[in-house]
């Protein structure tokens, strides 16, 4: 088996790097593996990544954090081909994502949490299109912990976009029913333990419409 090692990797341009190593033993879908120690600085933004991953092994850290998101779409927007595809679009505010696993991708165990205390996207513009209003996202934190086979899911925060507002909670649980399978062709279920959603949007009616289970409710889904 060959293995593709980049022992030195460092790649630079004005204001932004990425450097560390990496190494990808190639082949068979289910024989894949590597082990990497990599962090991106750009402006704006940083990200870095360490730990090997094999089918039946592994462990390591994510993190990645948006400090301030104008600053880093501004960055994107310069790079080969970014500048048309985000003409228009401007971003606003932060968000973290924080990461790890322990043991093999066939079925680790992961724990991570997205947090973006404010954040806001605006879509990019067409000439024939009026323009968009602002996507915001205010006090969001999303965890996840668990395996493929059984995991828990837990989302909170509040989404705006003009006059239409949403409150959500929600709390969930599921996994893999098939572990045998390919994730292509894998069996999943869920259970949604709780949720609670407020909405208001014009139209819809006045006031503020509310949403709540009384009970758990089952998915279920296969290819």
């Amino acid at each position: 088996d060959g293995l593709l090692a980049l022992s030195q990797l460092r790649v630079r341009t004005d204001d932004a790097e990425l450097a560390g190593s990496a190494q990808l033993r190639p082949g068979a879908v289910d024989q894949l593996g590597g082990q990497a120690d990599l962090r991106l600085t750009a402006p704006g933004a940083t990200a870095q990544v360490k730990g090997e991953l094999q089918p039946t092994t592994g462990a390591g850290t994510l993190q990645a954090q948006l400090q301030d998101a104008a600053r880093a779409l501004a960055w994107a927007q310069k790079l080969p081909g970014a500048n048309q595809a985000l003409a228009g679009a401007h971003a606003k505010g932060s968000a973290r994502l924080d990461g790890s696993w322990r043991g093999g991708w066939r079925d680790p165990t992961v724990q991570a949490q997205l947090t973006a205390p404010s954040l806001d996207w605006t879509p990019p513009s067409t000439p024939s299109a009026a323009a968009a209003t602002p996507i915001q996202l205010r006090a969001v934190d999303a965890q996840l912990k668990g395996k493929l086979a059984q995991a828990d899911l837990t989302l909170q925060g509040q989404v705006l976009q003009g006059e239409r507002q949403l409150d959500l909670r929600l709390a969930a649980n599921g996994g893999r029913t098939t572990p045998n399978a390919t994730l292509a062709a894998s069996s999943w279920r869920a259970q949604v333990a709780r949720l609670q959603a407020s909405v208001r949007d014009p139209a819809l009616g006045e006031g503020t419409w509310q949403a709540a289970t009384a009970a758990p409710v089952p998915l279920s889904w296969s290819p």
